[in-house]
């Protein structure tokens, strides 16, 4: 137990032990409280476009409901959300000479409502490489503006 070598690296193999304890429990605790923090952060995510799919589906209806009156004002959201028939009748049947872009979800067509507003209607490409979600999504970011019209 002296400087001959007779036990004395006990107590550092001790040492070096409770070190490496100390930072795997430390290590731990760091990924857990990251793990909370993302699932908290996706959990709020996700009742947010809970909520936004919500109020669409709701604006939804309202349009079936009322396609003939014209367009419908969805005040939690604020809004205006036309019918397709509308839409159809106010970009000429998204004829391809009103065709103003196109993207990853389809075409972008410019129109003029009954009383004489222009819009532009974004029309999703069936065909496209994108899905339904991804389109949504970026609907639900752009309402925003106060400009989109969400079909």
């Amino acid at each position: 137990m002296g400087p001959t070598g007779d036990g004395g690296g006990d107590g550092a193999g001790l040492v070096v032990i409770i070190v490496l304890a100390a930072a795997a429990v430390v290590s731990l605790l760091v990924a857990f409280g990251y793990y909370c923090y993302i699932r908290n952060k996706v959990s709020k995510h996700l009742n947010k476009l809970k909520r936004n799919n919500e109020a669409l589906e709701k604006a939804r209806s309202a349009v079936e409901e009322e396609e003939e009156v014209g367009p419908t004002v969805v005040t939690e959201r604020g809004v205006q959300v036309f019918g397709f028939k509308l839409l159809h009748s106010a970009t000429g049947g998204f004829a391809k000479v009103n065709v103003v872009g196109n993207g990853s979800f389809g075409s972008v067509y410019r129109g003029v409502l009954p009383e004489g507003r222009k819009v532009a209607v974004k029309l999703m490409d069936r065909a496209g490489k994108q899905g339904d979600e991804e389109f949504k999504m970026e609907s639900l970011y752009d309402t925003s503006t106060g400009f989109l019209v969400e079909v």
